[in-house]
């Protein structure tokens, strides 16, 4: 038996995901066709990485160590700047 849907796979622990198609859905009264698959589960997300503009997709346990590491960092420069300088920084969280 045959599926049709597209394969996910998390860029740091090779973990795969597939997800069904769902059907079709149209943008323009039929002219511009686009495939439609069942949601990926809570926890997927994809993330941009410092050195690379390209986004990669984790899955749900690397997320949480990715969210758990980026932490540290924060906490580790916040504690590292001087307090006395104002210092403009902008953390971007998800």
């Amino acid at each position: 038996m045959n599926l049709n849907g597209k394969l996910m796979k998390c860029d740091r622990c090779g973990k795969l995901l597939f997800l069904q198609e769902n059907g079709e859905g149209d943008l323009d009264g039929g002219y511009t066709r686009w495939n439609k698959f069942v949601d990926a589960p809570k926890g997927w997300e994809s993330h941009e990485f410092f050195n690379d503009k390209k986004y990669k997709l984790l899955c749900p346990k690397c997320n949480e160590l990715y969210k758990e590491k980026m932490s540290e960092l924060e906490d580790a420069f916040m504690s590292i700047a001087p307090e006395n300088e104002n210092i403009d920084i902008e953390i971007v969280k998800k």
